[in-house]
């Protein structure tokens, strides 16, 4: 079974982006893109009550820098050509 990663859900048709996780995604690239350090992101997602992809209180640096650095993020981001990520937004 293939990794799905974190914003995306897996259906009986496909993967798709899950609304309210490409949210969150698309948070963490803003605070990225605004120069937030990974523990300022950690910061954020524990003050606003967002559990990490394994349920976790706390995101750990490791697992934020495997997002943003994540080849799928990225590949997607390329293939739909958008400057920004308001595009996962809806996609569904």
């Amino acid at each position: 079974m293939e990794y799905i990663p974190y914003g995306f859900v897996q259906k009986p048709t496909g993967i798709f982006v899950e609304p309210q996780q490409a949210k969150v995604v698309q948070r963490i690239y803003q605070h990225y893109l605004e120069d937030d350090s990974l523990e300022g992101i950690a910061d954020f997602l524990f003050q606003d009550g967002i559990l990490s992809p394994q349920g976790k209180e706390r995101w750990t640096r490791p697992v934020i820098n495997g997002l943003l650095s994540n080849q799928k993020y990225i590949s997607y981001i390329i293939f739909y050509q958008k400057t920004d990520l308001r595009f996962l937004v809806n996609r569904v």
